[in-house]
């Protein structure tokens, strides 16, 4: 079992697999407020016709709220960019959190139909990953002074 070469790429590792899930959940509390913002909103707007009052901007707090998750969730994007992809796999130095169109190993495996999602929860749940493109298992811990890739004198 490999271990990472620095705190930096233990950081980066651990930044980089928060944020990752992080936007999935955003992305996806962002949508269904937009949704029902957007349904609210055509039945404040209807209403308006009807009554000829002008529309408060709280009633339309679900719509400005899943907006603003979803802009959030793209600037989060970036930053996760910036981060996962220097946290590289020690062995094959391809970064697992970010989408390569690197062929994966054939005993690679997913969870909800990623990898890059089982690598993150593995990171960040259990402090070790599997690599996806080479399928080396990694310690998410900083090898000492004086020790191999592997963690062996």
């Amino acid at each position: 079992m490999h271990k990472l070469s620095s705190s930096f790429v233990l950081r980066r590792f651990q930044i980089g697999a928060f944020l990752f899930i992080a936007i999935h959940v955003i992305v996806g509390v962002g949508v269904v407020l937009l949704g029902r913002g957007l349904a609210h909103h055509s039945m404040i707007w209807h209403h308006f016709l009807e009554n000829h009052q002008e529309p408060r901007i709280l009633d339309e707090w679900e719509l400005w709220t899943g907006l603003g998750l979803l802009a959030t969730s793209l600037l989060l994007f970036f930053v996760q960019r910036l981060m996962a992809g220097r946290a590289k796999c020690p062995l094959c130095l391809t970064p697992p959190l970010v989408h390569k169109s690197c062929q994966k190993n054939r005993e690679a495996r997913t969870f909800l139909g990623s990898y890059r999602l089982r690598v993150a929860l593995s990171v960040l749940l259990l402090r070790r990953f599997t690599c996806p493109y080479c399928g080396e298992p990694t310690r998410c811990e900083v090898r000492g002074y004086g020790q191999s890739r592997r963690g062996v004198y």
